[in-house]
């Protein structure tokens, strides 16, 4: 089934982010092996490589179908991870796999610090970053501690929680402590871990971001800075588009370097900023560790491939420079973004002054994840006629 003398890319998880490293990689002819539980989401619907799948992502299930995987491939591929959950099972579970692939991951203590918001803080304090005071909650007496923290805040989870996702919001602005206390009251039974933050005047697109990649010997293999133009939901939301910062890059770059020096991190991961307008301070929101982001095919519309080069770097050959695109291309991903626009009334040409878009699905050379989600859209709103006309 699988090549012999062959050095694969296996990508774990398969949703818009892993389509976006299936064509990052395909631009070179990378060979593929694609894993994910479910046939239909967008990545293992693209044209390129071979799908694998697997029972569940995000229980001790995976790491026994990725270790058999594994033992069929003769040279170790290079692993990419696009979601939280299979990354702490493949980092928990690190003696049986690593042996097996390549992929640059710290120690997993260091992984649980940057993953955990009370982590990140401990880190920002030892490197004197500028960050939005912040008090965690385990019990609804907890919020008897909010005092000092001036409203407008956000609550939001104080680690990933696939049980959190299901009931609750990303984050929540808040104005007044007599709106935390019944969603803390509602969320604790669910996720004893959160955190409130004073919130960062601004816009969607005062939020910024950098993905690096670092190398064994701390050296910076491949940079890319970009910023948000929308967010869903609004304000607190995941990307909808964004697109360049060239402005900040070098600044950006910095900060993030001097932050994961300070964790003693080393493989791929990106910083969120978001910059107060009123003094153009940069205030540290969180990182992504070890996996690509939501939005990570931004770096390579616009020149980088990162994916490539990471790739490029496990197989020990020479890294080609690349350069950022003379044009500035944003992405989107096309539901959110469209919900974003009509609820802000912001219009394109406001927004992408200078930009050309890129869908995040559509590509003519690949257009099977955007003609299923079309498809799946239709299907829908008939459901919804139907049922209109049927009551």
């Amino acid at each position: 089934m699988y090549s012999s003398n062959t050095r694969y890319a296996l990508i774990i998880g398969l949703g818009l982010n892993g389509l976006g490293i299936v064509r990052a990689l395909a631009e070179h002819d990378v060979p593929m092996i694609k894993v994910d539980s479910n046939a239909r989401r967008p990545g293992m619907l693209s044209r390129y490589g071979q799908s694998h799948l697997v029972e569940s992502l995000k229980n001790i299930s995976l790491i026994d179908e990725l270790q058999d995987l594994l033992k069929q491939l003769a040279i170790p591929p290079v692993l990419f991870v696009t979601e939280e959950a299979p990354l702490k099972l493949i980092s928990e579970n690190r003696d049986r796999l690593l042996p097996l692939c390549e992929i640059l991951l710290p120690q997993h203590e260091v992984l649980e610090q940057l993953m955990s918001k009370e982590g990140i803080d401990t880190i920002s304090a030892r490197c004197g970053f500028a960050k939005p005071k912040t008090v965690h909650l385990q019990t609804l007496a907890d919020t008897d501690t909010l005092d000092d923290l001036r409203f407008p805040c956000i609550l939001k989870p104080g680690r990933k929680s696939h049980e959190y996702g299901l009931r609750f919001k990303k984050g929540y602005k808040v104005a007044s402590l007599e709106e935390v206390k019944p969603l803390v009251n509602e969320i604790i039974p669910v996720l004893p871990d959160l955190v409130m933050q004073e919130w960062i005047e601004g816009q969607d697109t005062d939020i910024y971001f950098t993905i690096v990649f670092i190398g064994k010997n701390n050296e910076l293999v491949s940079s890319f800075t970009g910023r948000k133009l929308r967010s869903w939901p609004i304000p607190v939301g995941g990307t909808a588009s964004c697109a360049p910062a060239d402005d900040y890059h070098e600044h950006l770059v910095k900060l993030t370097c001097d932050f994961f020096k300070a964790a003693e991190f080393k493989g791929l991961g990106g910083v969120e900023f978001k910059r107060d307008p009123r003094d153009g301070e940069f205030y540290l929101i969180e990182p992504t560790v070890s996996r690509t982001d939501f939005q990570h095919e931004i770096t390579v519309i616009n020149g980088i491939n990162m994916p490539y080069v990471i790739y490029k770097y496990h197989t020990n050959d020479e890294i080609i420079s690349q350069k950022r695109t003379h044009q500035h291309f944003a992405w989107f991903e096309p539901v959110t973004e469209r919900w974003a626009r009509e609820a802000t009334g912001i219009p394109d040409k406001l927004l992408y002054q200078g930009t050309k878009k890129i869908n995040a699905l559509f590509r003519w050379q690949d257009p099977e994840p955007w003609l299923f989600a079309i498809k799946h859209r239709m299907l829908a709103k008939l459901r919804v006629i139907t049922q209109k006309v049927s009551g």
